[in-house]
């Protein structure tokens, strides 16, 4: 709590007896701003691994050993237009322990200061005055955002973001870039902490057998935020260009990325309608654009959607020989188009609501997977609660659907491939 009294974290408890663990999730939560990926990045690899009380990985591990293996990570993830930056903790349910009550009683507070001590109290004096620990999460970072350039997928992915979104700040990777990792120092990194400290706005979701008095207990012994008398951060669907196809050249490509983006019409209820199409349209190997491209036309080795409700899109990414690629395209908008007109059986309708309703039921078994839902419908409008989206995707007619499809938009498609391969008047 501030010291006005209101909220300074809004705090969610995720009730369950099915698993040995408790799971602590905390985000902090911002808007995108330009120059901040790089910080915020690194300042997840720091936080992870040192603290004033903890400094190093090897005096991390050994807690985390002493405290019957829990595990603790943080993390960068971009939700629509908002930067999180996830600590997330998962340590042994104090009943599960061949330890008596009061004994019981000091391990889940020793588990509860290890995490105020790791995301509260980062060492940035010691950063500076012995910098091997910042030196060697740089070259982890590094290594990781060279890893996502070697991935075609991901890199086209990153390619498009730039052509994408009309806000600068969103055109970065949530990794950073290099350049600015590099010459990243302890300075820079001590204002992005405070700053994300100070204003950032706080979501708490515990998984487990937790009491709402323990949710209480935990926030109140944390420094205080200035967002607690503000407006709470939430998505908004990022401003979009659209533009023409394009063939971005990358000799390094045997085969070619196919990205093809598809903008939701805006203020409707269409969560459960969103789900159910794409699982219709390429969500699995029941799905149109797999038996129609993959199978009956072998002309992507692989093929599918993405439903993104944080940025208002469906994705369509597949992988093709570089003259396939215009094909491939063609034949996505086909099968939109069949959804459109009506023109797909009843019983692939059920069977793309098999195939979601199947994945929401692996979401209960998930620990980390139910956290995250749990926090994209903090931030963002129009998910249902579980059990209600449940009846809504039964109840989701082939009309709707018909609807849904008659009402994307096509923003942007790109080719990313060897230049040499494809033909320049289709382009």
């Amino acid at each position: 709590m501030t010291s006005d009294g209101k909220e300074a974290c809004q705090s969610v408890l995720l009730e369950s007896q099915k698993f040995n663990r408790n799971t602590v999730t905390l985000a902090f939560v911002q808007k995108a701003k330009v120059g901040a990926a790089s910080k915020r990045a690194l300042l997840s690899y720091l936080m992870a691994v040192s603290s004033k009380r903890y400094p190093t990985q090897q005096a991390v591990a050994k807690k985390l050993m002493a405290l019957y293996g829990a595990s603790f990570s943080v993390r960068v993830q971009a939700v629509g237009d908002l930067n999180l930056l996830i600590v997330t903790l998962t340590y042994v349910k104090k009943s599960r322990l061949p330890i008596d009550a009061n004994a019981a009683e000091r391990f889940e507070q020793e588990v509860i200061s290890f995490l105020n001590d790791m995301v509260f109290d980062l060492d940035l004096k010691g950063l500076q005055e012995d910098q091997q620990t910042l030196s060697a999460e740089k070259g982890n970072l590094l290594q990781a955002i060279l890893n996502r350039r070697d991935d075609k997928v991901g890199l086209a992915v990153d390619e498009a973001r730039t052509r994408l979104f009309q806000e600068p700040a969103l055109q970065a990777s949530i990794l950073g870039g290099k350049e600015e990792v590099k010459k990243m120092t302890v300075d820079q990194l001590a204002l992005a902490y405070r700053e994300m400290i100070e204003e950032d706005e706080r979501l708490l979701f515990v998984q487990g057998d937790w009491q709402e008095a323990q949710l209480k207990a935990l926030v109140n012994k944390w420094p205080n935020g200035t967002r607690a008398s503000e407006q709470p951060v939430r998505v908004s669907w990022p401003a979009l260009v659209k533009g023409p196809l394009q063939w971005i050249e990358n000799a390094d490509f045997s085969q070619a990325v196919v990205l093809a983006h598809y903008r939701l019409p805006e203020d409707r209820d269409l969560f459960a309608t969103g789900l159910l199409l794409n699982a219709l349209l390429g969500a699995g190997p029941s799905s149109l654009l797999f038996t129609e491209i993959r199978e009956k036309r072998s002309l992507a080795y692989q093929i599918s959607s993405r439903f993104q409700w944080d940025l208002g899109l469906v994705t369509v990414l597949a992988e093709c020989a570089n003259n396939n690629a215009r094909a491939v395209l063609d034949l996505v908008d086909e099968q939109l188009a069949k959804i459109a007109l009506g023109k797909v059986e009843d019983e692939m309708i059920e069977q793309a609501k098999r195939t979601v309703l199947a994945a929401r039921k692996r979401l209960a078994d998930e620990p980390e997977a139910e956290t995250f839902e749990a926090m994209q419908a903090a931030l963002l409008p129009g998910i249902p609660a579980p059990d209600a989206l449940a009846r809504r995707i039964q109840s989701v007619t082939k009309g709707e659907l018909a609807t849904l499809a008659k009402e994307l938009q096509k923003i942007d498609c790109s080719v990313m491939g060897q230049g040499e391969h494809h033909d320049d008047n289709a382009f």
